[in-house]
């Protein structure tokens, strides 16, 4: 992958071999119970395309210039000493927990976060009308949100 590092008086484009960053977490792990309008979070994953903030300014010397002209495009996360070329973050609903509520998936993901009320109306669309075959047995509805 190539960047550019920029000044003023230049554009250095350098090669870098980017790595991927994984977390996952939840609030919760217990089971949502609707009933007692739970704020039970779904399970959040963040991935992550990230390059060596230290590897990069031992090879290239990043000047302050550079580090804001870099902000411009990328995220920069000093704590972690790394430039965050991508990002993205995926919410999983467990079909599963959906079911022992006995709720739709718009009634639940509405509870949760009235953004996701668009992906509930879609996925209960999917089993009303049958679209697929059984397409959340024994899985989870993904919200995909890039950065």
């Amino acid at each position: 992958m190539i960047i550019e590092l920029t000044t003023s008086s230049e554009i250095k484009k350098i090669k870098v071999l980017p790595s991927v960053m994984y977390q996952t977490y939840c609030e919760s792990l217990e089971f949502p119970d609707i009933e007692y309008n739970s704020d039970m979070q779904p399970i959040i994953h963040e991935v992550e395309l990230v390059v060596s903030l230290e590897v990069a300014n031992d090879e290239y010397e990043i000047s302050e210039e550079i580090e804001e002209n870099l902000k411009k495009k990328y995220w920069i996360d000093k704590e972690k000493n790394h430039i965050i070329i991508g990002k993205m973050t995926m919410t999983e609903f467990l079909d599963s927990w959906r079911e022992n509520m006995g709720a739709s998936w718009s009634y639940w993901l509405d509870a949760l976060d009235g953004d996701h009320l668009v992906v509930g109306s879609r996925a209960d669309e999917i089993i009303k009308r049958d679209l697929y075959d059984d397409p959340f047995d024994f899985g989870s509805l993904f919200y995909i949100q890039d950065h």
